[in-house]
């Protein structure tokens, strides 16, 4: 069992100065980029919006990259903004014709209830609306982060154990990209997705 994952990852790297990059990143031709993490991940979904790891599946073979710690946080800061603001500004624009509406045509004893019970639907419906926007955007700029990725392995799947929303597979290392002596070692990737997504990309129907 790997024991820190981490070490695979750019912060950690010692690489000498004037090195090739782990990869190409520029030449790679990715059909199926999946968040993955290592471990089993159990509890709130939104968890998974700080996984580093990026599963790249092309014609079956797997590709394990890690998102560069910078890339990250440049991430993590940019969707999380923008999706807070522009939740704020479309409920603004929704809130302020019902505010008007509904106090000009309540009774006294009603627009408090309709100030407090607003307030708290506007709160409830800005955290999911943004969730759901990161999650979004997060999905449709894979493609994007992978370019600030390395890849670390190259795996072969032995397991598969389908979820909801998020898979365990149990993967071994195939070839070792990043120099760590993994090769031959088993451990277990979460992966989020669909499962007809997942299915799909490991090509899981024509070997059932």
């Amino acid at each position: 069992m790997i024991q820190n994952p981490n070490l695979v990852g750019p912060r950690t790297s010692t690489r000498p100065a004037g090195s090739q990059d782990i990869t190409n990143l520029h030449e790679a031709k990715s059909t199926h980029l999946f968040r993955a993490t290592f471990r089993i991940e159990r509890g709130w979904l939104i968890k998974s919006f700080n996984w580093v790891g990026i599963l790249d599946i092309e014609s079956g073979v797997i590709h394990l990259r890690i998102l560069r710690a910078r890339a990250h946080s440049v991430r993590t800061i940019l969707e999380s903004m923008l999706s807070g603001i522009l939740w704020i500004l479309v409920l603004l624009s929704v809130w302020r014709p019902l505010n008007s509406y509904f106090s000009a045509t309540l009774p006294d004893g009603e627009v408090l209830i309709w100030a407090v019970s607003g307030f708290i639907l506007f709160f409830v419906f800005w955290f999911l609306g943004t969730v759901g926007t990161i999650y979004l955007v997060d999905f449709l700029t894979l493609g994007i982060q992978i370019r600030y990725s390395g890849e670390a392995w190259i795996l072969a799947l032995k397991d598969v154990r389908m979820g909801r929303f998020r898979h365990v597979l149990r993967v071994v290392v195939q070839k070792d990209v990043f120099p760590s002596n993994t090769e031959g070692t088993e451990f277990l990737l979460t992966v989020l997705g669909t499962r007809k997504r997942l299915t799909n990309a490991l090509d899981l129907n024509r070997h059932a």
